[in-house]
């Protein structure tokens, strides 16, 4: 059976709010100029691909955080 609506969006918001927490602390161990997608990719073990549909950009995760 398929999740319902809330489901799916308690999902995503989860998800998004790990990658934004990861961010944080990779921002503040090496500061936002050295960090790369990749290195939030790597982090929270999510594909480039998968980070890229939670923020479009670096600038847009910073705004989000």
């Amino acid at each position: 059976m398929a999740a319902n609506l809330s489901e799916v969006f308690t999902r995503y918001d989860q998800k998004l709010e790990f990658i934004l927490r990861t961010a944080a602390r990779i921002f503040a161990e090496k500061n936002y100029h050295s960090t790369s997608m990749r290195d939030i990719s790597r982090e929270t073990n999510v594909s480039l691909a998968g980070l890229y549909y939670y923020c479009k950009s670096k600038e847009e995760l910073l705004f989000l955080i």
